[in-house]
């Protein structure tokens, strides 16, 4: 992948932002629940379009990385891996996610391993998702799709993950 383009602006998002952020997050079909655009980092190009973003969820004592999405004409320009770092830098560790199955070796290239028993998750995404759940060897299936629920543990396993 090429170094991110010098032409994305990340920044704390704004009001003015929830509209294109909530856009953003229904057509990539991710969860459009809590989208409280406090929590958001957004990356937007030099028209100042919002091209991508992604949170840090807090629930309680525990950080969730969610709503990571980029717009599809924008993708493969390094914007997902921009707001990774600065979202790798707000978050607390553990740091957990929910992803589709087949996106783990993305979330893997920045540190997290997969939890594969529901039982070693926190207790926020055991009740959240405990009606919707079906165990399937390592895979869960909420709402007729596979995730995968992925933690990052400390900060010296993102710098190991990214060769640094």
């Amino acid at each position: 992948m090429d170094s991110p383009a010098a032409d994305i602006l990340l920044r704390p998002a704004t009001a003015a932002d929830q509209l294109s952020i909530y856009n953003l997050v229904l057509r990539h079909r991710l969860n459009p629940v809590d989208l409280d655009w406090r929590r958001f980092t957004v990356a937007q190009d030099t028209t100042g379009r919002l091209i991508g973003c992604g949170q840090i969820r807090r629930h309680g004592e525990v950080d969730e990385l969610a709503s990571l999405v980029v717009a599809p004409d924008q993708q493969g320009r390094g914007v997902s891996r921009l707001l990774m770092q600065a979202l790798l830098a707000q978050g607390r560790r553990p740091l957990w996610l929910v992803c589709e199955s087949h996106l783990r070796a993305l979330y893997q290239r920045y540190g997290f391993t997969e939890a594969r028993k529901p039982e070693a998750l926190p207790l926020y995404f055991r009740a959240g998702y405990w009606p919707l759940r079906l165990t399937v060897g390592p895979l869960l299936a909420v709402q007729g799709r596979y995730v995968a629920y992925m933690v990052l543990q400390d900060a010296a396993a993102v710098r190991q993950a990214q060769g640094e």
